[in-house]
């Protein structure tokens, strides 16, 4: 699903066991293949968001606020409570065509793309990576796509995003308001009962909201 090689190992074991081959090797979580995966992972880095986009789109799930994210992208609201949250990062390149000399040269523009699944609210963290290495990166804003809404974010403050909806104000959609999930969420988007910001475009939460 994720395009990543999964290798699936089987034990012929009974019900109840926890040495693979020998006594006290670590058992199916630790054995030698296991540390040794380990070790190579360690030491191999953690990869940074330009790396794992240049091989694959990355998905971010998270199942309650309390998870802090990855690569300074968290979820901060879900729509519905009970079910997971998902928003997909991915590297949208197109080609235009320019000229130089004379000559028409190939160009190519990149935009970073969020789109999301039961996700109401999100923070993006000043240093977060979704901000570095994009176009214009000298200047003090970095425009993502969310859901097809361009959103320009500042990358020494970052920002937290809402859906709004339609035309409403962005600010009263984003003020403080009794969460959805009965006070266990931070501070959350309204949700009206037509269900219309559920897939109302995205914006910036004013300062003084968030």
């Amino acid at each position: 699903e994720e395009g990543v090689n999964v290798t699936l190992q089987e034990f012929d074991q009974e019900h109840w066991w926890w040495d693979t081959k020998q006594a006290n090797d670590g058992g199916v979580m630790h054995d030698t293949e296991m540390r040794a995966w380990t070790e190579a992972s360690a030491a191999s880095g953690r990869a940074s968001l330009k790396e794992v986009l240049e091989e694959r789109d990355f998905v971010l799930t998270a199942s309650s606020p309390e998870y802090l994210g990855r690569f300074g992208l968290r979820v901060l609201q879900r729509i519905s409570p009970a079910s997971r949250a998902s928003v997909r990062i991915r590297r949208h390149r197109s080609g235009i065509q320019g000229s130089g000399g004379g000559t028409l040269a190939a160009a190519t523009t990149t935009t970073l793309e969020l789109r999301t699944a039961n996700t109401l609210r999100l923070a993006v963290a000043p240093d977060s990576e979704l901000l570095k290495d994009e176009p214009g990166a000298a200047s003090a804003t970095a425009t993502i796509d969310v859901d097809g809404s361009r959103i320009a974010v500042d990358r020494f403050a970052g920002a937290e995003l809402c859906r709004v909806e339609g035309s409403s104000d962005p600010e009263a959609t984003c003020a403080a308001a009794p969460s959805s999930s009965g006070g266990t969420e931070p501070r959350g988007c309204q949700v009206t009962a037509t269900g219309s910001s559920r897939h109302g475009p995205w914006a910036l939460c004013p300062a003084a909201a968030v």
